[in-house]
């Protein structure tokens, strides 16, 4: 679901190894804010870590998606895309006869910068052959596609 307000990611979290999380905070300062946070078990006492410093995040004016990184690549590639406003994304990589050959993403994703990693296999886990393959973004504002090349 889409929150309206500033978009925070956490950008370090001093003290503790664990998940980076999201936090939105609608009095946040444009140029980022430190945090304490609180672990709580349920009991009366929590354990507190931090500081964690949050940082704004970027939201691109339009549609935008990366050729990966690296490409080319073996086996594993990092797309990313960025997305102006929260909506519906289907991302998916094709063969050169235009087949599907694996569905990376198909859901609502939120405004922002966006990152998908592609393991070079199908839909059925296979790895695929070496070649060229095209990433395709479509969203509804639109849709945009880039060349990525499996050299194994």
């Amino acid at each position: 679901e889409a929150v309206d307000g500033p978009r925070w990611a956490l950008a370090q979290w001093d003290g503790i190894p664990q998940e980076v999380g999201e936090y939105v905070d609608q009095a946040a300062p444009a140029e980022g804010a430190s945090y304490w946070l609180e672990a709580s078990t349920g009991g009366d006492k929590g354990s507190w870590y931090g500081p964690a410093t949050l940082a704004p995040i970027e939201v691109p004016q339009q549609l935008q998606l990366s050729s990966g990184c690296p490409n080319p690549f073996n086996p594993r590639t990092a797309i990313s895309y960025g997305l102006p406003q929260s909506t519906h994304v289907n991302l998916a990589v094709y063969d050169q006869r235009g087949r599907r050959v694996r569905t990376l993403m198909d859901s609502v994703v939120a405004a922002g910068e966006q990152v998908v990693d592609w393991d070079g296999k199908d839909d059925r886990g296979q790895p695929v052959a070496s070649g060229t393959y095209v990433a395709r973004l479509v969203t509804e504002q639109g849709i945009r596609s880039s060349k990525l090349t499996l050299a194994k």
